[in-house]
């Protein structure tokens, strides 16, 4: 099934140029700007919304096994709204599609790991579907077992996990951005970056996986607009 989709969700796409690779024999200085903890609330505000927000949550713990206590206890939902997919734009094959789109963190371990969801809830100027459609329709994330496997992680703690990652991307300081799972590969990643201190132009992103420990690290120029 095509489907076509804004994401709701903030982003920080980093404009860049070709820089030096980093030098593997020396610890740099770098300059860690972290932002401040916002709490983003669920902006499901009609109960349309609501009504969705409960047939994935049905779906969720149908598909992942979870008990509801255990949902309680380890599913936090940060985002829940509405929006329209349009496939083929501009064309005679033009059609929309209404969607319904969820941002949860799981608990796996000491990590909260951050995943979306969703699924169409009404075709062009068809009727809502109800949530037997939506589960014909719908493809599940393969994804219960990690989510529920609490000593899957290489990591004991997040200290632990960023103390390696700066050994790897050798810097002094990294800033947290954000866990994430990728239901393709079943990995969980951490993400963090900073600035160099003597080129603040210079920002170097890290990521580890926390199953597997593999890093990537990457270095990019800010350029001025």
């Amino acid at each position: 099934m095509k489907k076509f989709f804004i994401l709701l969700a903030v982003s920080v796409i980093l404009s860049g140029c070709d820089s030096d690779n980093y030098d593997n024999g020396i610890i740099r200085q770098t300059i860690c700007l972290c932002a401040e903890d916002v709490e983003i609330p669920i902006i499901c505000d009609t109960e349309q919304c609501l009504d969705y927000q409960q047939v994935w949550k049905e779906l969720f713990l149908e598909e992942t096994g979870f008990t509801e206590d255990y949902f309680s206890k380890n599913v936090f939902l940060t985002f829940a709204g509405t929006g329209v997919s349009i496939t083929n734009p501009g064309t005679s094959d033009r059609s929309v599609e209404e969607i319904f789109h969820i941002i949860y963190q799981a608990r796996v371990g000491w990590a909260m790991v951050s995943h979306s969801d969703n699924f169409i809830i009404g075709h062009g100027d068809g009727p809502n579907l109800s949530k037997e459609d939506i589960k014909r329709e719908r493809i599940p994330y393969n994804y219960h077992k990690e989510l529920s496997n609490h000593e899957i992680l290489k990591f004991t703690s997040l200290e632990s996990a960023l103390t390696y990652l700066k050994g790897k991307a050798k810097v002094d300081n990294l800033c947290v951005s954000s866990v994430n799972h990728d239901p393709n590969t079943g990995g969980f990643f951490l993400n963090a970056g900073a600035y160099s201190f003597d080129n603040p132009q210079l920002y170097i992103s890290a990521s580890l996986n926390l199953i597997t420990g593999e890093t990537t690290i990457n270095e990019s120029i800010i350029c001025d607009l």
